[in-house]
Formats: C-alpha cells, structure tokens, sequence
C-alpha cells in the first residue's frame, strides 16, 4: 500500500468515528495560535488546506478542510465545560460526546462503535482504542520533553488478521504550530498529531510489521523548516515526497 495514501486514510478514519500545550513560562516571543495550513506538492500543486478557529481561551473551536478546489470536505465543531472537551460534531451531523472518569476518556457513538482515550498523570494521550462494528484501532504513545518519540498504530480486522505499524520520532527546539493551542493534549496529539507536539518533527522513521497482506518495510524521512521571526515554523519540506506544508498563523 502506498504510504501516503495509507497515512491519509488513517487519519481519515480516525477523524470520521485535539492538556494544554506544554510551554515555558519564561517565554517572552509572541504568541501566536496557527489559522491556516495548506499542502501542496513540490509542483505547488495544492492537494488541501485546513483553516482553525479558536475562542478566548485559545481553545480550538472549529476546524475546516477544502480540497485544491476550494470545496469543502470536513467541519469539526468543539463544545467544552470548563477545561474539558465534552463534545464535537463531524460534519454538523455526527456527534462524538464525551465523558472523562478519572485518566481515560469514553466516546459511544453506537452499539457498534466505542472510543477510549488514556492519559498519563501529566494528561498526555497515551492510548487511544476505536471499537468499530468488530474491528480495533489501537494507538499507543511514548513522550519525552512533550514530543512524541514513539507511536504505534494496529488495526485488527473482525474476519481476522492485523495490520501494524510503528514509529519513531526526532525534533528541532521550536515551537510546533500548535504551542499556544489550549485544547486538551488527548484531542489535540488523537486529531492532529503531527503539528501538536511542543517541537517540530525533524526525522521520521517509519516501519509496516508483518501480516498477512503487506510485506514488513522500513523507511526514514526527514523534514526541513523555515521559521519566522519569532521561531514558528511557515514552511516544512519533505525529502522523499517533496510535499509542502504552509502554515500561517494570527498574532494575539
């Protein structure tokens, strides 16, 4: 299976069934929240682009998906009570509501269909299980200073057999697009993993275990950034793809 492609629907699939972002308090740069990311091919060929909207809280309140037309695809609504996330409507038709007892995090969109967040004492995600009509998702994360720096992901079929996949991390000293976001850390790495760790991804190496459909594979990427004045990231290049990801942002 084409890893890009893979990557998408995963991500595709995760969003259709985002703790605070870590910071230092001697910070003295200015505080932005990313409004806008668009990714594009090294042809600057756009594929699609996200726009991100928050409250006073700097609190993710709704985010949009366009497609290279400019049509929309995906809209995500948040609703909190007091610091906690309690529900969000995909496509302003399905809702995702939920109940936090103790550590783990419970979402029951049906009989068939059951979501569980886990989180350490810090409140980072380190367990997410999708139960859907039979078949499992199941992620796990290992953190260090904030930062991801292992992710496994394993989907078991109903009918039988298990697709798997791990994933180790290494970042720059940045601040990642997402720093100044205030929603809960669980949604924020369970939605938008790549841009919501404190740093910014620098190396990636990727590895497909084996099952009965796809030979094991390993790979390593690497990803280079331009920053802005204040240490954002704008620009993040990839070496093997080529794709290009843009990121703009409102100053508070």
């Amino acid at each position: 299976m084409n890893r890009q492609i893979f990557r998408y629907l995963t991500v595709a699939a995760i969003a259709a069934t985002f703790t605070s972002c870590q910071k230092d308090d001697n910070d003295k740069v200015k505080v932005k929240l990313l409004e806008t990311v668009t990714v594009s091919s090294g042809e600057n060929v756009n594929y699609e682009s996200g726009k991100f909207e928050y409250d006073s809280q700097n609190r993710l309140t709704k985010y949009s998906r366009y497609n290279s037309s400019g049509e929309l695809l995906e809209t995500r609504t948040l609703t909190y009570s007091g610091n906690d996330l309690v529900k969000t409507v995909f496509n302003s038709a399905q809702l995702h509501e939920y109940t936090k007892s103790g550590n783990k995090i419970t979402a029951i969109l049906s009989s068939d269909v059951t979501q569980t967040w886990d989180l350490n004492n810090d409140g980072q995600l380190i367990k997410y299980v999708g139960e859907i009509v039979g078949n499992s998702q199941v992620l796990n994360y290992q953190y260090q200073n904030g930062n991801i720096v292992k992710y496994t992901y394993a989907y078991t079929y109903a009918e039988g057999g298990t697709f798997a996949t791990i994933n180790e991390y290494k970042y720059d000293n940045k601040k990642s697009p997402m720093y100044n976001c205030t929603t809960p850390q669980w949604y924020l790495i369970y939605s938008f993993k790549d841009i919501s760790t404190t740093n910014n991804m620098i190396e990636e190496k990727w590895n497909i275990y084996p099952n009965t459909e796809v030979e094991p594979y390993e790979d390593v990427y690497e990803y280079i950034y331009e920053y802005d004045s204040d240490g954002y990231p704008t620009k993040r290049t990839s070496n093997e793809s080529k794709d290009v990801i843009e990121y703009a942002y409102k100053e508070l």
